[in-house]
C-alpha cells in the first residue's frame, strides 16, 4: 500500500515537472509567431504643393521579425490628419508609436490608405487636392500608421509615427482687377483686290495696337495683383484700360469679318462698304505729353484712312500707285507702332 501512496504522490510531481519543461519551449515558440517588426514608420516631411495636395515622404521599415531575420512582412497602412490642437500632444504613449487623439477615436477630418509596402525604403503618399470647404487654410497634424501584415490575426498590429505638422494655406483668391488681353485676328490670304489689300492691310494696323494694348495690359495686372485695396487713381485707370480694350476687341472682330468678307471669292456688299474703324484714341489726362502723342495718333489715323479708302478705289494695273500707297502705308504702321506706347504711358500712367 505505501508503495502504491509513494507512486500516487510522485505522479502529480511529475506532471508538473513535465508541464514546467515544457513551459519555455511554449512561450519560445509563441515569441517565434510575434511578427511585429518593432520599428514604426518616420515621417522625413509633410509639404502642401501647388495644388492643395498633402505629400508625405516616410520610411517604412523592413518588417522582419527580431526573432527571424528570415521572415520579411509586408506593409499597408494609413496616413490621417486633422487641424485640432489636441492632436498636438500624443493621447497615449505605447510600444507602438505615440497615438493621436484623433486616431485614437478614428474621427480624423483626413484619413487616406496607403498601399502594401514589400520591402524597406522610403515612399511618398500623395493626396488628392484638398477642397478648402473640409480643410480650412491653418495648422494641421498628422500621421502615418504602418499595419504589420503578418500570417496570425492575432499578432497584426498597427505602428504609428511620431505626430508631424503640416500648415494649409487658403485657396488663392484670384484678383478682383484684371485686364484681359486681346487675341490677334487672323489675316485672311489676299484675292488681289484693291478692297481684299485694304482690309488685310487694316488688320495689320489692329494686331500691331493688339500687341501694343497687350503689352500695357500685362504690365498692369502685375502691378493690380500685388494690390489689395485699389484707390480712385487707380480705379480710373483700371476703368477706362477695360475700355480701350473692349473698344479694341470690337475693332479686331470688325477688321477680322470684313477682311475676311473681302477677300472671299464674292466680297458682300457690306465689305465693299464697310466703314472705317479707326485706331482707339485714349482719354487725355490734360498733361502737354499726352495731348501730342494724342494728336499724333490722331493723325496717323486720318492718314491711314486715306491709304485705305486710296487703295480701295485703285485699280489693279495701277502698280506704280499701289506700290507707293504701300510704302506709304508701311511708314504709317511703323511711326505707330512707335506712337501707340507713348500714347499709354504718357496718358494712363501706372
Amino acid at each position: 500500500m505505501r508503495s502504491l501512496s509513494v507512486r500516487r504522490a510522485i505522479f502529480p510531481m511529475v506532471v508538473i515537472s513535465l508541464l514546467l519543461s515544457l513551459l519555455p519551449m511554449s512561450l519560445s515558440a509563441r515569441a517565434e509567431t510575434t511578427w511585429r517588426s518593432g520599428n514604426p514608420p518616420k515621417i522625413i516631411s509633410a509639404t502642401i504643393d501647388d495644388q492643395r495636395r498633402l505629400v508625405v515622404v516616410f520610411s517604412a521599415p523592413d518588417g522582419m521579425s527580431h526573432l527571424n531575420a528570415t521572415v520579411k512582412v509586408t506593409y499597408g497602412g494609413s496616413v490621417v490628419m486633422d487641424n485640432d490642437p489636441i492632436n498636438a500632444k500624443p493621447a497615449y504613449e505605447t510600444s507602438y508609436g505615440p497615438l493621436m487623439a484623433c486616431n485614437n477615436k478614428s474621427n480624423c477630418r483626413g484619413r487616406w490608405l496607403l498601399p502594401t509596402y514589400a520591402e524597406s525604403s522610403t515612399y511618398t503618399f500623395t493626396s488628392e487636392p484638398l477642397s478648402e470647404a473640409k480643410f480650412p487654410a491653418g495648422t494641421y497634424y498628422l500621421q502615418v500608421n504602418t499595419t504589420n501584415e503578418d500570417p496570425y490575426a492575432s499578432t497584426r498590429q498597427e505602428e504609428f509615427s511620431p505626430i508631424a505638422t503640416v500648415v494649409l494655406k487658403g485657396a488663392p483668391i484670384p484678383p478682383s482687377h484684371i485686364v484681359p488681353l486681346l487675341l490677334p485676328a487672323q489675316i485672311p490670304i489676299s484675292n488681289g483686290t484693291p478692297l481684299c489689300i485694304a482690309w488685310r492691310n487694316w488688320m495689320t494696323v489692329g494686331n500691331k495696337v493688339a500687341l501694343a494694348q497687350n503689352a500695357y495690359n500685362a504690365a498692369m495686372n502685375l502691378r493690380l495683383e500685388k494690390m489689395t485695396q485699389f484707390p480712385p487713381a487707380v480705379e480710373a485707370i483700371y476703368q477706362r484700360t477695360l475700355k480701350m480694350t473692349a473698344a479694341g476687341k470690337a475693332a479686331l472682330a470688325k477688321n477680322s469679318s470684313r477682311a475676311n468678307s473681302a477677300c472671299s471669292a464674292t466680297p458682300s456688299v457690306v465689305a465693299r462698304n464697310g466703314e472705317f474703324v479707326p485706331v482707339p484714341v485714349p482719354t487725355s489726362n490734360g498733361v502737354a505729353a499726352c495731348k501730342n502723342n494724342r494728336d499724333h495718333l490722331v493723325y496717323l489715323n486720318q492718314e491711314l484712312l486715306k491709304i485705305v479708302n486710296n487703295i480701295r478705289t485703285t485699280k489693279l494695273s495701277q502698280q506704280a500707285r499701289i506700290s507707293e500707297m504701300n510704302i506709304r502705308f508701311n511708314r504709317l504702321i511703323s511711326d505707330l507702332g512707335k506712337t501707340w506706347p507713348l500714347v499709354f504711358k504718357t496718358c494712363a500712367p501706372l
